[in-house]
């Protein structure tokens, strides 16, 4: 009898402790401007820390990757667990690792945005195809509304577009030459200042342009709408734990710390449910299709979630 007994205690001892344990919970974000990124996730990240604290969550930690590559392998282990970014490269990630959409951030009172491809008031062009042979700015490869969603729309009016090295390199004749501004900003002072022929600009900069310039440019052509930020969850998140962070998340915008904590972060007002995301992800993902086919933006390597959690 006394055997039995010491080796049900040590049968309980090697059981796997079911009690809360301390765990760090890892916000992602693929982006060139790493000192920015940790500035904006920082109020985020503390928030989370404390909230989540009952669930389990000890640290928060915020992690920014500048090549794709990285970030995939990185997410592929299991060792981001959020993922913010623009839809349409959220879509495109959510490809290469296993990852589902789980939330929406609202700016500017909406969910949804678009990107307008702008040219001077007093310029020639009237449609895409008037473009060729010219120039236009766009934010940066990893930019929804500042690269893929014009590219797109470029390419699919019959557009032909080439990267350029700088601003300054002549254009092909039967070609569109891009360049990369690396900034929302430069790209309007660019356009601005007559450096390019046109810009990719969102809703929110052509409004400001259009403040400060009144009547001195006027849009072109303008993508179909998209979602605002998405909230990507890594599928190797506890379920539990998933639930607590929905849950935070969404009641942020209710108090008064959150509010400022949400606030910091890009601007966000609140977060919203994205009950359709993976259906919402399918047009997203027929533009990547079509740029990869078009050869303006290579596919994403594909692997397999690699480390569960």
């Amino acid at each position: 009898m006394l055997l039995l007994k010491r080796l049900i205690l040590i049968l309980l001892w090697l059981l796997p402790v079911q009690a809360t344990y301390a765990e760090t919970l890892v916000l992602g974000s693929l982006e060139n401007d790493v000192r920015r990124q940790l500035s904006e996730f920082e109020s985020l990240a503390r928030y989370l820390e404390d909230a989540l604290s009952d669930a389990g969550i000890s640290k928060v930690e915020i992690s920014v990757y500048r090549e794709e590559a990285s970030f995939i392998d990185a997410f592929s282990y299991g060792d981001i667990d959020l993922y913010f970014d623009t839809p349409v490269i959220a879509a495109k990630m959510s490809r290469a690792v296993d990852a589902k959409p789980l939330l929406l951030q609202l700016r500017d009172g909406e969910a949804t945005y678009h990107s307008h491809i702008v040219v001077p008031q007093n310029s020639p062009v009237q449609t895409i195809k008037d473009l060729t042979g010219l120039k236009i700015a766009f934010e940066e490869p990893d930019s929804s509304s500042g690269f893929l969603m014009p590219a797109d729309v470029i390419t699919s009016a019959g557009g032909k577009l080439v990267k350029l090295r700088s601003r300054k390199r002549n254009v092909p004749a039967d070609k569109i030459g891009y360049v990369f501004t690396g900034d929302g900003n430069n790209t309007m002072y660019w356009l601005t200042r007559g450096w390019t022929d046109a810009a990719a600009l969102n809703d929110r900069e052509i409004n400001h342009v259009e403040t400060v310039y009144p009547g001195h440019f006027r849009v072109i052509k303008t993508s179909a709408s998209m979602p605002r930020q998405v909230v990507m969850q890594g599928t190797h998140v506890d379920p539990d734990l998933s639930a607590a962070i929905t849950r935070v998340l969404l009641d942020m915008h209710q108090t008064a710390e959150g509010r400022v904590a949400i606030s910091a972060f890009f601007g966000t007002e609140r977060f919203v449910p994205f009950a359709d995301g993976r259906a919402t992800f399918v047009p997203l993902l027929d533009v990547i299709d079509r740029l990869i086919y078009a050869k303006v933006i290579a596919a994403a390597p594909n692997t397999a979630s690699k480390k569960a959690r």
